[in-house]
């Protein structure tokens, strides 16, 4: 009777856990439609290719991987580079370590709308903004200002490396602004997040860059 009461004890402990990793994805997502935990780490391939728009044969290709970790909560400051924002709202850190520096983004939620704050500014990453749940055909502008927006053009299957997402979530369109503007199409699944990342930009610098992100692993609360 003992051994019973242990061998319950231990299959409810696993089941508690909800560390999920891209092997293993069919009975333990994070328990959220947009995971954002303290604690949630993705791990993605990266192929970034820039391209001079004055001689197409200037062209580079880098590989490089990219991981994405969720590591505190805080409250928003008034502004950021004199960019105002909602002063003492909840947002988490996600922080973006790129090979050579890490990118922070403030991420937290005004009703339906997640909106990312990029607190450096970079180049590589930037504010943008996701209505959830997500509905098909729903559109909203992808940065939280500028132009164009992007769709939810269907729900499909999307095979990353050997791991197949069912129904993810298909989002496309463009945005930036008339001097550096984009085109963005990623898949995302739900309890699960971005799986795949299409970016194309282009503007004044006289290069343009296609990059691709490609979901490899992730852990989630």
């Amino acid at each position: 009777m003992h051994k019973i009461v242990f061998c319950c004890f231990i299959v409810l402990l696993t089941a508690g856990c909800r560390k999920t990793s891209i092997g293993n994805t069919a009975n333990n997502n994070a328990t959220d439609i947009f995971p954002d935990k303290v604690g949630d780490t993705w791990q993605y391939l990266v192929n970034d290719t820039s391209i001079s728009v004055i001689s197409s044969q200037n062209k580079t290709v880098t590989h490089y991987n990219l991981t994405v970790s969720i590591i505190d909560s805080v409250y928003l400051p008034a502004s950021i580079h004199g960019i105002p924002l909602p002063f003492g709202k909840a947002a988490k850190v996600w922080v973006y370590n790129y090979p050579g520096f890490p990118d922070t983004n403030f991420v937290y939620q005004s009703a339906d709308t997640v909106i990312f704050f990029d607190v450096n500014q970079s180049s590589k990453s930037f504010a943008r903004q996701y209505i959830i749940p997500f509905q098909l055909h729903n559109a909203w502008p992808y940065t939280v200002a500028g132009l164009g927006e992007v769709t939810v053009e269907g729900q499909v299957n999307v095979v990353v490396g050997q791991n197949k997402f069912d129904n993810a979530f298909f989002i496309d369109g463009g945005a930036g602004y008339p001097d550096e503007e984009f085109n963005v199409s990623e898949w995302i699944e739900n309890n699960v997040g971005i799986v795949k990342r299409y970016v194309q930009t282009g503007g004044i610098s006289g290069v343009n860059h296609d990059t691709k992100w490609s979901l490899v692993s992730y852990q989630l609360k």
